[in-house]
């Protein structure tokens, strides 16, 4: 669906975003009231249109012209009147259209705000669909694992069927992006501290955890491990930057499939779960190393 620029404002930060993704609007379509409140501002679009155009059509008889004929015709103030009153009406009416506009577009806005997570799932479906047949086709390449390897292994074919299905996965990716700007700083702790590649985070990874225990460990500013209770010379550290995967986009989908990790894009709500439950196992986790501590020195 095409919205006009005049019509979103700076005011609809989300659907100043949004309206130029059309897996987000498509998904919006879907959200109760959205089709309406468009249909409502395209509409009030065109009276605009029409009601400007039929103020310039009922301009006063031009002056010079009755100077030109010698006479003053006797309907001629009467229509100064007559297009005065339109004037104004017609002013009225234009106020009470953009105010209609204004209010739809307010409308609009708020839906996409309260329909930010209903969005990542349906991005998140579409996202699976993809990946299955990314799986499917890494299947093909036998034991490669990059593109010169398939070259050699005869799958170039496959290789360059998976460039393409990745390209599918970028354009999700984009669109998710999209939906989180506007809350991404607050889920920061659902990003790693460890590497600056964005998919070292649980917005990419769901079982990050297991395919990399460590992600989620601070470091101290050395690059050291911050581990509450534990000397950090004895927690294996691999560094910055020291995820566990390939960088290049295409050997990612084929680690990530040969390592059972789970791409997802979650929910704004799903993300706040996962941050609260680790939470609550760091708060035990300190909890019972202090209550170790306290026992041992009641036994000394």
């Amino acid at each position: 669906m095409d919205i006009p620029l005049k019509f979103i404002t700076a005011d609809q930060r989300n659907m100043m975003r949004f309206r130029n993704d059309p897996r987000i609007m498509r998904a919006l379509e879907s959200a109760p009231g959205f089709n309406e409140a468009i249909t409502v501002a395209l509409r009030a679009e065109v009276l605009l249109a029409e009601i400007e155009q039929q103020s310039e059509s009922t301009s006063v008889q031009d002056l010079d012209a009755i100077i030109s004929e010698g006479q003053i015709p006797d309907s001629w103030l009467e229509s100064v009147g007559t297009n005065h009153l339109k004037a104004e009406i017609a002013e009225r009416k234009l106020r009470l259209i953009r105010e209609l506009q204004s209010r739809a577009a307010a409308r609009l806005e708020s839906v996409a705000m309260e329909s930010r997570d209903a969005i990542l799932s349906q991005l998140n479906s579409q996202l699976q669909v993809v990946l299955t047949h990314i799986e499917a086709t890494i299947a093909e390449l036998g034991e490669a694992s990059n593109m010169a390897e398939a070259v050699e292994a005869g799958t170039a074919g496959a290789w360059r069927t998976l460039t393409q299905l990745r390209g599918e996965y970028n354009l999700l990716r984009s669109s998710q992006n999209t939906v989180m700007a506007e809350v991404r700083g607050s889920m920061a702790i659902s990003q790693c501290f460890r590497s600056r590649d964005e998919r070292a985070s649980e917005t990419f990874i769901r079982n990050l955890d297991d395919i990399w225990p460590e992600w989620s460990l601070p470091l101290d500013s050395v690059g050291q491990s911050i581990v509450p209770g534990v000397d950090p010379a004895l927690v294996m550290d691999r560094g910055k930057d020291s995820q566990p995967w390939p960088e290049n986009q295409d050997e990612f989908m084929v680690w990530a499939v040969r390592n059972n990790v789970e791409l997802w894009i979650p929910t704004i709500a799903q993300l706040r779960e996962l941050s609260e439950t680790r939470s609550d196992l760091s708060f035990d986790k300190e909890a019972a190393r202090r209550d170790g501590i306290q026992e041992m020195e009641i036994l000394e």
